[in-house]
């Protein structure tokens, strides 16, 4: 006697069929490229310690040609007869600092004062003579605040140093009380893989690009025009922070951007 087997070898048809249909549809599910991508986008959080984790200045070896005084203000009048005038350079503990531009921007913390004038030099190396010399108005705020060689003033020559110095005119007449901070600057031709790695970064990110070649004065004059035309950016403001704080300049870091 025959007996039927047809049934269960239906079952056994459909079954098969079944597990080849998983296999075939589990590994596209694992595979996804929508999946792939969104594994491998890091976190907001991660994305910002990441770009946080960049904004170190790296210090180059070098020093100033001649012994300064380390960035604080030297000179003592008076602040409406009741203090001294408190001012600070911005610039690494080196006391001179880097850059490509013709004509940079300086940086100086300064307390606040009822003094209405300052005055910027630009010196030759060993402090001895006088390049360039303007006086321009301050503000009661303190704060940071800045001075840019404007245009009546040469163009920094490639490869030279040259001494700076700001001074609150307390007295016009008083060349050697009124309080002043000096520094150091050199500008240099930038590298070919400086100006390819600026051709490819934003303007926030040349920050970082600028801060790890060791250009003090242009990473820092972007980050504050950045500042300056995104007052609001808690990012940028603690990209300041981070940028000055590892300079060496964490007490100046959270006065106001004048």
């Amino acid at each position: 006697m025959v007996i039927q087997s047809y049934p269960r070898l239906t079952v056994v048809s459909l079954a098969l069929s079944l597990e080849l249909a998983l296999s075939s549809i589990l590994p596209a599910i694992a595979i996804s490229p929508s999946t792939q991508q969104q594994d491998s986008q890091p976190s907001p959080q991660l994305a910002l310690t990441q770009r946080r984790s960049r904004l170190r200045f790296k210090v180059p070896g070098i020093r100033p040609s001649r012994r300064l005084e380390g960035g604080i203000a030297r000179g003592g009048c008076g602040v409406d007869n009741a203090k001294k005038i408190q001012m600070k350079a911005l610039l690494p503990d080196s006391n001179i600092g880097l850059t490509t531009a013709e004509k940079p921007t300086f940086f100086v913390q300064i307390s606040p004062t009822s003094v209405e004038e300052g005055k910027f030099l630009l010196l030759n190396a060993k402090g001895n003579e006088i390049i360039y010399e303007k006086t321009f108005p301050l503000t009661k705020t303190g704060g940071v605040t800045s001075f840019t060689l404007p245009d009546d003033a040469d163009a920094l020559e490639v490869g030279k140093e040259y001494t700076w110095e700001l001074i609150v005119n307390c007295d016009p007449y008083d060349n050697v009380g009124n309080p002043r901070v000096q520094g150091s600057i050199k500008r240099l031709q930038p590298s070919q893989k400086l100006a390819s790695d600026l051709a490819k970064a934003s303007m926030r990110d040349r920050v970082a690009v600028y801060a790890e070649a060791g250009y003090w004065y242009n990473s820092l004059k972007t980050l504050a025009d950045l500042r300056s035309t995104n007052p609001n950016d808690s990012t940028l403001m603690n990209d300041w922070y981070d940028l000055l704080e590892s300079a060496g300049l964490s007490q100046v870091a959270k006065e106001p951007l004048l």
